[in-house]
């Protein structure tokens, strides 16, 4: 043992140490995050199931080592005690965990499956039960039975593990169908739960209960008697993060989210609160947007996807056609140039290091608020002359790239290709910001409020014109081409390179996408394209929001933005989807009234059609139901009901729907096209 009178460090049985005390996981860490195969049905290489991976390792460890007695070190956890002036969120008495939250969570998940297996033996396995039970409940001897979990989670969490918990209070077995698919504590409780069971028929060539019970007592006294954890207990939060980086630094390898955190929470000093608070508004406003901690394909959480967007926008390339990137595994170390420049700059050399780690979570709070209204539209709602200004036009350009997204990764397998694109909106934005800060010292009314105007129709065109380029590239090219070049234009723009922001249409980037030639280009792809999915895979979503995207910015070019059918937040998803030629025929269903599709010498139907943008339109879900695969002659006494002007226009005009008519419709349709996804009108009309 080491100590001093703020940390004491030593090697204990973990299990001992599990049943000695009880723990708190502060509502500031991350939700529990590790996986089991079940929860996952991506098939993804690139997933990790944690959770698997520490039941093999206790297995693996109780086959080689039982019987020589060698113990089994399973990691590092680090507490802070009760004592802590700065976080006393948290129920008196328990050990706040600032590192080994999820193994800690994961052995207590494997008791309580170790308690529920014991139970279902009953009276067999009735002390063994009892036993384990002790190492998930604290059990009141002057109060008859009450009882108090050893970990408490913050919020959902806590109070899924609580109703898992429960009918093991009442020496019950816990219903396994009736657990939650989406949550991960419950996936892991269940995963445990049939490993055991596993586990208890594989060497038990008698098929006795006896041996069964006997051989899981056998690996619950190894776990017992040779599971070792490191604690490190600090008196103070403060030392607890010190140790924390101190830990990592020799060698134990975290994410950056935990190592950004602990950086920035070992500097608080008395201003500690106050980072807990704003780190909890950055993780509640990017929950808004992603309720999935951590990607089930890349395993990066949504934080270190926020900070890698936010940090590129700053980083300088070296040349012009540098990429720019930056790795997940480097995000820590770019996180700590940016801090470390930005503690140089002359604005913060004379603030103390407490106020200035104060200073960043705010304005890491406040990016997170402008990464959360690219999602949601929402953003400045109440500008310098308190009237609500919510940029909705970013909401479209979120929703086509998931589209695309989707499409690609359904295609070839390619995931997150438009990250490039986030640092440029960044940048937007915090342009915008300045130029309206700029503003606030101005008196002349007329004049703050004709340039207020002037700033934001810049970032408008700006937004439409980029939604644009993305448009045509990705319908010309079957990509979206030069992304890597955003993140030239992204810095050059917090550089403050340009005076207005649609000042970047004059880089050579966008000259051939915006000329006459590619527009005609454009127009030809859009009066030829075909958009094929069955409507029933559930792969088949980005696919139909990607027919349902085009048409309601066609719609909203008609009628304008936020029509009550098509909600633009939504992308449309209130207006559903219409073949009017119907789906079903693709499938090679012959009804009467479609004939006009049908090959006579091939004796099929021209299905090619029934996926073509002319056979497309947006119709409420409500008559979308009733017409379901009627003919023509009874749609189109439906579709005349409308509100939607696509939908009622080609109603009243084409009294039968043949594939000259599709064709017909979609060549108007490419003509719109042109004109909605259109170029840049130059410097003097954005202003």
């Amino acid at each position: 043992m080491t100590s001093n009178d703020s940390i004491s460090i030593r090697g204990e049985k973990i299990v001992h140490y599990l049943e000695d005390n009880l723990f708190a996981i502060p509502d500031y860490q991350r939700g529990y995050s590790w996986r089991t195969p079940e929860a996952e049905k991506s098939g993804s290489l690139q997933v990790r199931y944690q959770v698997k991976e520490f039941w093999e390792d206790i297995i693996n460890g109780y086959r080689n080592d039982r019987e020589s007695g060698k113990t089994y070190y399973i990691g590092t956890i680090v507490l802070s005690s009760s004592k802590d002036p700065y976080n006393n969120y948290n129920n008196a008495g328990r050990l706040n965990v600032v590192d080994g939250q999820q193994r800690l969570v994961t052995l207590y998940l494997l008791y309580a499956a170790l308690a529920d297996w014991y139970y279902s033996k009953g009276k067999l396995a009735e002390k063994l039960a009892e036993d384990a039970t002790k190492k998930v409940f604290e059990i009141s001897k002057s109060v008859k039975r009450v009882f108090d979990e050893r970990i408490v989670l913050p919020d959902d969490e806590g109070k899924q593990l609580k109703n898992l918990l429960e009918p093991l209070k009442d020496e019950k077995t816990v219903d396994i169908s009736s657990l939650n698919a989406k949550s991960n504590i419950e996936n892991a409780f269940k995963f445990f739960r049939e490993s055991i069971q596993k586990f208890s028929e594989s060497g038990n060539s008698s098929g006795k209960v006896e041996d069964s019970i006997n051989l899981v007592a056998k690996l619950d006294a190894y776990m017992e008697k040779q599971l070792y954890v490191a604690v490190v207990k600090t008196v103070d939060a403060i030392r607890a993060h010190v140790v924390f980086e101190t830990l990592n630094d020799r060698g134990i390898h975290l994410g950056a989210e935990d190592l950004i955190k602990n950086y920035l929470f070992s500097r608080a000093g008395d201003n500690y609160k106050d980072v807990i608070r704003l780190w909890k508004n950055i993780a509640s406003h990017l929950a808004s947007i992603d309720s999935n901690q951590v990607d089930s394909m890349t395993g990066v959480s949504r934080f270190d996807r926020f900070m890698q967007r936010y940090l590129i926008s700053f980083e300088i390339p070296v040349e012009k056609r540098s990429r720019s990137f930056i790795i997940e595994s480097d995000i820590f170390a770019h996180f700590k140039q940016w801090f470390n420049n930005k503690r140089s700059d002359e604005d913060n050399k004379y603030l103390n290091d407490e106020d200035f780690v104060k200073k960043v979570m705010e304005e890491l709070n406040h990016a997170s608020l402008v990464y959360t209204s690219l999602h949601s539209g929402r953003y400045w709602e109440d500008n310098i002359f308190k009237e609500k200004e919510p940029i909705g036009e970013y909401v479209p350009i979120i929703g086509l790239l998931e589209c695309i997204n989707g499409m690609e990764k359904k295609r070839i397998g390619k995931r997150n290709w438009y990250a490039p694109l986030y640092p440029l909106f960044f940048s937007a934005l915090f342009c915008v910001e300045k130029r309206l800060a700029e503003l606030e010292n101005i008196t002349n009314e007329k004049y703050r409020r004709k340039n207020y105007h002037s700033i934001i129709k810049d970032l408008r065109y700006f937004v439409h014109y980029i939604e644009s380029y993305i448009f045509r590239s990705y319908m010309i090219h079957g990509q979206v081409i030069r992304t890597e070049k955003f993140v030239y234009l992204a810095q050059r723009i917090r550089e403050g390179k340009y005076d207005n922001l649609v000042d970047i249409f004059n880089e050579r980037i966008f000259h051939d996408f915006f000329s006459n030639k590619s527009s005609e280009i454009f127009r030809e792809v859009m009066s030829d394209c075909f958009i094929f999915h069955t409507g029933r895979d559930r792969e088949d979503v980005p696919f139909v929001q990607f027919v349902k995207y085009i048409l309601r910015k066609l719609e909203n070019k008609r009628q304008g933005d936020g029509y009550s059918e098509l909600k633009v937040a939504e992308y449309g998803k209130e207006a559903s989807l219409e073949h009017i030629f119907p789906l079903e025929y693709s499938k090679g269903k012959k009804d009467n009234g479609w004939e006009e599709f049908l090959d006579e010498k091939q004796g099929k139907y021209d299905t090619g059609y029934v996926f073509r943008m002319g056979n497309y339109t947006l119709l409420h879900g409500a008559l979308n139901s009733e017409i379901s695969n009627s003919p023509w002659n009874i749609k189109r006494e439906y579709l005349k009901k409308s509100q939607i002007i696509h939908t009622a226009y080609i109603a009243n005009t084409y009294d039968s729907w043949t594939p000259e008519v599709v064709d017909e419709v979609q060549r108007k349709l490419a003509d719109e096209a042109v004109e909605v996804w259109n170029s840049p009108r130059g410097k003097k009309e954005a202003k």
